[in-house]
C-alpha cells in the first residue's frame, strides 16, 4: 500500500465551505427582511381593522344598553393617527385614553387622516368611505372602511 501524505488540504477545504455559506447568506438576507417587512405590514393592517372592527361594536353595544336603561348615550369611541414617526394610532372614549398602537418601524401611514369614529347603527361618521393605506418601501396595504361601515383589508 502506497502512503500518500496530505498536506494543506483541511484549511483550503474550510475556506471554501465559508466562502459558499457566505454566498448563500448574502443571497438569503434580502429575501428574508423583505418578508419580514411583508408580515410586518400585514400584522398592522390586520391589526388596526380589529380595532377598528371593536370601536364600531362598541359604538353600537353601548348606545344600545344605554338606550334600554334611559342612560344617557356613552361617547363613541375614536380613532386619531399619530402624524409622524413612530407611526401608529391611539383610540379614546370620551377623551380618555383607552388604547395606544405604535406599528412596527418598518410600517409607514400613507397620507393624513381623520378622526375615524362610528354612529349608533356601526355606520362610518362620514358621508363618505375611508381608505388607509399603510406602506412598507414599495408594499401598500389598504385597510378601506365604506360608508356603511364594511371593514375591509385591500
Amino acid at each position: 500500500m502506497d502512503d500518500v501524505k496530505q498536506t494543506g488540504g483541511m484549511l483550503l477545504e474550510l475556506l471554501l465551505v465559508i466562502a459558499v455559506l457566505v454566498l448563500l447568506a448574502s443571497a438569503a438576507l434580502p429575501w428574508y427582511y423583505s418578508t419580514a417587512g411583508q408580515r410586518d405590514l400585514d400584522a398592522a393592517a390586520r391589526q388596526l381593522a380589529a380595532d377598528m372592527r371593536w370601536m364600531q361594536q362598541t359604538s353600537i353595544n353601548s348606545i344600545a344598553g344605554s338606550a334600554e336603561l334611559g342612560l344617557p348615550v356613552d361617547p363613541h369611541p375614536s380613532l386619531k393617527f399619530y402624524p409622524t414617526a413612530p407611526y401608529g394610532y391611539f383610540i379614546t372614549v370620551g377623551g380618555v385614553t383607552v388604547k395606544k398602537h405604535l406599528f412596527p418601524a418598518t410600517v409607514q401611514v400613507y397620507g393624513s387622516h381623520p378622526i375615524i369614529s362610528f354612529g349608533i347603527n356601526g355606520y362610518l361618521n362620514s358621508l363618505y368611505g375611508l381608505e388607509i393605506s399603510l406602506l412598507h418601501h414599495k408594499q401598500i396595504k389598504k385597510v378601506i372602511v365604506d360608508a356603511a361601515g364594511r371593514i375591509r383589508i385591500d
